[in-house]
């Protein structure tokens, strides 16, 4: 039977008991602090250091930020300056081509048909439509190169885009 008791943990000469902290034991026990001058003024020192980490790592992630931004921008510049300079060549040859088709005339100045008592105004066609004139076809142009710049469009898709639209000029 001894062999029984000591084989199940229970009290005996051979059984071997599970050592248990006691709570009495636990409160009384006195938490040692060490003292050190040099951990002392790190941790008093280290509010400061992290505040001015943080305040450098912010301020470089905002200048970071803004290169992203001029460098956009700068891309932005060019494509616009592309497309406005695509779209100005396209209305000079439009305008070379009716200067050369109307003689060296412009277009609206011609005496082929005599006006009949002030019906007939210089910025109508026969059917009563208003002509476009020059700084209309610029405002054109323009909100297009606004069109292309605000949608971001590929540069070979904007050209195609404002020589169709100069067709229509």
């Amino acid at each position: 039977m001894e062999e029984a008791a000591a084989g199940d943990g229970g009290p005996g000469p051979l059984g071997v008991r599970a050592r248990h902290i006691k709570k009495r034991a636990l409160k009384n026990k006195t938490l040692s602090v060490s003292f050190n001058e040099k951990d002392l003024k790190d941790f008093v020192t280290g509010f400061h250091k992290r505040k001015k980490k943080r305040r450098k790592e912010a301020l470089q992630k905002q200048e970071e930020a803004d290169r992203r931004k001029r460098i956009e921008q700068r891309k932005k510049n060019f494509w616009q300056s592309v497309v406005t300079f695509i779209l100005t060549l396209m209305f000079q040859r439009k305008l070379e081509r009716d200067f050369v088709m109307f003689g060296g005339a412009p277009p609206d100045s011609g005496t082929d048909a005599p006006e009949s008592d002030g019906e007939h105004d210089g910025d109508e066609d026969e059917d009563g439509e208003p002509v476009p004139s020059v700084s209309d076809a610029w405002i054109r142009l323009g909100s297009i190169v606004f069109v292309v710049i605000q949608q971001k469009l590929d540069i070979k898709y904007a050209a195609r885009f404002a020589a169709a639209v100069a067709k229509d000029l």
